[in-house]
């Protein structure tokens, strides 16, 4: 800009500024200017022309405030210091405001030759205008110190940046992707995206800090009871072995499920092998093995060594989904079974590997009036009631599929309205085992103490399938029913089912049918009660004190109170807690089991510390076999050469919560 130009500029400031102290005196003293104190702006005018050159644009003043204001105001933004006089505030000169602020408000001078007056009319001239904050040099130095390297905004953003890794399955590399690294810079200008070395050094130390948490957490009393499940698994694509386990606990009467370790075996699958890493894992996560009240696996011969070499005989529990998969295969493998299943697998086949038959599926379905085309699912052998869900799915689209088979020459024979009628009847006695199947596999629930009621109920299902109007029934119901002996006949003995079935207050003992197992459980749970009341008694001064519970009397007259009927059950043994817990009704099956003995502590003391130790236990290996599940997405194609001690940290942090991350 010319010096000339900028001589001008300042021609015009000074000539404002003197205007705006005469209007700045007139507003604050009303009657001066009656006087003729404002008399001096009428002399500005003589003195002054009307008009002024700005930037070759001629601007004429009014005789107005409202006029004076709108030419302060065009004013180019970057020539002038802006201003605000507020007549309220008491600004005597224009030295004494603050350069920083804008002419907002000034209270109109009536004239009614004026139109313009109006437009400051509307403004609300009560209300302190807003002032923008700027922050001070202090501020802003934090501001941009903290998004720095290990900055606290910067470290922030490298944990997220971590977790996302960990948790969506994402490769290290993902930093390097320009469009990741366009949307962080949309997303935060001042980050500095770390390199794929300083993020794995972060997730070893983030491991580490994690391991110490749950180590820490593990051998203090916050936890008392632990019970593990364990599976090996083989990844086809590397050609490597892992072997998982993980940990279940009580927290805060609900039960937790943490992957531990996702170990690669470097040796054959031998007990002794699977042993050692069983012991070292426990060793890591500091976990006593008086802690743990079992582990759960499949009824592999090498794992069922190795848990009896770990923990000794007793504490070994197999897992029941395997075990009821053995059940099916042995029913859907017999001859008048895979007459019908193997014609539906077939053309389950043809449409999967044509994609004609497949877009006619799709194409019926819509002009049936179906949103979402369904498609037909193939069984596969290791995955649990597969054949189940095929025949469901064959049965829910036989009235489309068959008009597009007839259309198909070389398309395989469609089942007989005999076969698809026994595949309906087939389908019926098959569901009770889906639901058992999927009762049994969750993680948040107690389980192991539905396994003697779940199969008490499955036998009684399958007796009332009606089997007089097929042959087909009669032969699937029969071996069904021996199969179902035959792998659970003994169930009742296995202490760790029977006493988790006892302390259940939903079932007790109503579901037992072997009277000496149901005597034993009881034997066993009385020793018990005996070994941890001596105990008890033992360290009871160092015990921690109860919580302060204000309706603890009104539990006790809940759960403790008795009719004369209950009283004659208990007999002289009113006070056993067993007899008492035994009179007392069952609860509801939505009940938690774990609530209800939160509830009932202050009554059966010693009883809900043998709840706690065996109602935690789950009844499958599913927890493990999830876990692998994980690692197959985690080891993927693009991840293939992912070293194994890499993939069991990313497993590790995947599984811990936002809490465990403090996010």
């Amino acid at each position: 800009m010319s010096s000339a130009h900028n001589e001008q500029i300042n021609e015009v400031l000074n000539s404002h500024a003197d205007v705006a102290r005469q209007m700045i005196g007139c507003l604050r003293d009303p009657e001066e200017s009656k006087d003729g104190g404002c008399s001096t702006i009428q002399s500005e005018r003589e003195q002054r022309p009307s008009s002024i050159n700005f930037f070759q644009k001629q601007e004429y003043f009014a005789t107005s405030t409202s006029s004076v204001l709108k030419q302060l105001n065009r004013v180019p933004a970057h020539t002038t210091k802006e201003v605000t006089c507020k007549a309220k505030e008491g600004c005597t000169s224009i030295e004494e405001i603050p350069a920083t602020t804008v002419i907002s408000c000034v209270e109109p001078i009536d004239d009614p030759d004026n139109s313009e007056d109006s437009e400051l009319e509307k403004m609300d001239l009560s209300q302190p205008q807003s002032k923008r904050h700027q922050m001070s040099i202090e501020e802003s130095f934090k501001r941009v110190t903290s998004y720095s390297e290990a900055g606290v905004q910067h470290n922030l953003l490298v944990k997220c940046l971590l977790y996302f890794i960990c948790m969506d399955k994402q490769p290290f590399d993902v930093v390097n992707g320009r469009g990741f690294r366009c949307f962080i810079k949309q997303l935060s200008p001042s980050f500095e995206i770390p390199t794929m070395d300083t993020l794995k050094q972060q997730l070893d130390n983030t491991y580490d800090l994690m391991v110490n948490i749950y180590r820490i957490k593990f051998g203090s009393d916050e936890v008392g009871h632990v019970a593990l499940t364990s599976d090996v698994w083989s990844e086809m694509m590397s050609s490597r072995s892992f072997i998982g386990i993980t940990a279940h606990f009580l927290e805060g009467g609900v039960i937790k499920s943490r992957c531990i370790v996702t170990k690669e075996l470097e040796d054959r699958h031998t007990s002794v092998h699977i042993s050692e890493k069983l012991e070292e894992a426990c060793q890591q996560f500091g976990i006593n093995k008086d802690k743990i009240t079992c582990i759960v696996t499949d009824e592999g011969a090498n794992m069922v060594a190795a848990a009896n070499h770990f923990l000794g005989k007793g504490r070994h529990l197999q897992c029941f989904a395997h075990t009821l998969n053995l059940v099916i295969e042995n029913v859907v493998n017999h001859d008048s079974v895979l007459l019908i299943t193997n014609k539906i697998r077939e053309i389950v086949k043809c449409f999967q590997n044509s994609v004609v038959q497949s877009d006619l599926l799709r194409s019926k379905q819509k002009a049936s009036g179906i949103e979402n085309p369904l498609k037909l699912i193939l069984d596969v052998k290791t995955r649990w009631n597969s054949v189940y869900y095929m025949l469901e799915r064959y049965i829910e689209l036989s009235s489309i599929v068959h008009p597009i088979l007839l259309q198909n020459p070389k398309a395989p024979l469609a089942p007989t309205a005999t076969e698809l009628s026994g595949a309906k009847q087939l389908l019926n006695i098959l569901k009770p085992v889906e639901y058992v199947t999927r009762e049994v596999s969750g993680e948040k629930y107690a389980t192991t103490s539905k396994i003697i009621p779940l199969i008490n109920c499955l036998r009684a299902q399958v007796m009332a399938v009606d089997e007089t109007d097929s042959e087909l029934v009669g032969v699937v119901k029969e071996v069904l029913l021996k199969e179902i002996d035959n792998r659970f006949g003994s169930v009742e003995e296995c202490h760790l089912v029977a006493l988790a079935c006892v302390l259940d207050p939903r079932f007790k003992n109503i579901h037992f049918s072997d009277p000496k197992a149901y005597a034993n459980a009881i034997s066993l749970l009385r020793r018990a009660i005996k070994m941890d009341s001596s105990s008890s008694n033992t360290n009871s001064d160092s015990s921690t004190p109860t919580a302060y519970d204000f309706w603890s009397h009104h539990k006790v007259l809940v759960h403790g109170r008795h009719n004369n009927k209950r009283m004659a059950l208990a007999g002289e043994r009113e006070k056993d807690e067993i007899a008492l817990y035994l009179a007392n009704p069952v609860a509801p099956l939505q009940a938690d089991p774990f609530q209800q003995w939160e509830d009932m502590k202050h009554i059966f003391p010693s009883l809900y510390r043998q709840a706690q130790l065996y109602l935690l236990a789950p009844a499958t290996s599913v927890p493990a076999e999830r876990l692998f599940f994980e690692a197959g997405a985690t080891l993927s194609k693009t991840r293939n050469r992912l070293l194994g001690k890499r993939m069991e940290r990313l497993l590790f942090l995947s599984d811990c919560t936002e809490e465990d991350w403090q996010l």
